[in-house]
């Protein structure tokens, strides 16, 4: 899974979306909802657990869509693993044959630091 694919377009669709665009908001959805659920099998069999997961991770974006922002240091390229450390609110992306990533998970939550 690419985390912002150059060749379809998500960038724009993301800084569109920044800005309340409900069509970009519904393109990135679409674009990139089957990957997660495919994504989220890893973690259990549960399809309601899954959907309702990804469908929360969703809302959270668009509710605080105003403080997300394109990670211009994040290389392109696929993603092995994702977690989110709850104690720290980390997102930590590991990617293929890339290394590791940590980066603040409180503006995807609506927290301030």
């Amino acid at each position: 899974m690419n985390i912002i694919n150059p060749e379809n377009n998500s960038i724009n669709h993301w800084v569109s979306f920044k800005k309340g665009n409900e069509k970009s908001f519904k393109y990135l959805f679409n674009e990139y909802y089957p990957v997660l659920i495919n994504y989220g099998h890893r973690f259990t069999s549960s399809k309601f657990i899954i959907e309702e997961s990804v469908q929360d991770l969703f809302v959270k974006f668009w509710n605080n869509r105003i403080n997300l922002c394109v990670p211009a240091d994040l290389p392109f390229a696929y993603v092995h693993d994702l977690q989110i450390h709850p104690r720290d609110n980390m997102i930590i992306i590991a990617t293929h044959g890339r290394g590791m990533f940590v980066l603040d998970a409180n503006p995807v939550n609506g927290k301030n630091k």
